[in-house]
């Protein structure tokens, strides 16, 4: 295992202790994965780890615009991440400006996370 996928497997593994990752995300790209954990939390990190270091490591076999020692720094900055949800959630702070999911017109259903993501 190269030194990028090792990084790769921390960062699932700090993603699904933050209860980030479901099943189904593990059979995601990378790059899929990226994407929905930035949609859920606007945080750009893992974009940022995928596009510039694993990426190029992995498949082009060349160095990417993310260092060894900055990819390994932004692995370490997950030590410890919570959900924002978690962090509002152990504060027992709920945002009433909240935007939701508009309801159907037609049947009244509102759409989940997931079908959003879409």
């Amino acid at each position: 295992m190269t030194r990028a996928e090792n990084l790769w497997h921390q960062l699932l593994r700090k993603l699904e202790s933050a209860s980030l990752l479901t099943l189904t995300l593990m059979t995601e790209t990378p790059a899929e994965i990226a994407r929905l954990v930035q949609l859920k939390t606007d945080d750009s990190r893992l974009h940022r780890f995928v596009w510039n270091y694993y990426y190029p490591c992995v498949f082009g076999e060349e160095a990417g615009s993310m260092t060894e020692a900055e990819a390994e720094a932004l692995v370490q900055s997950f030590h410890g991440y919570r959900r924002p949800e978690q962090v509002a959630t152990s504060a027992h702070f709920v945002a009433s400006n909240t935007p939701r999911p508009k309801a159907c017109e037609v049947c009244g259903r509102r759409k989940t996370i997931s079908e959003v993501v879409r």
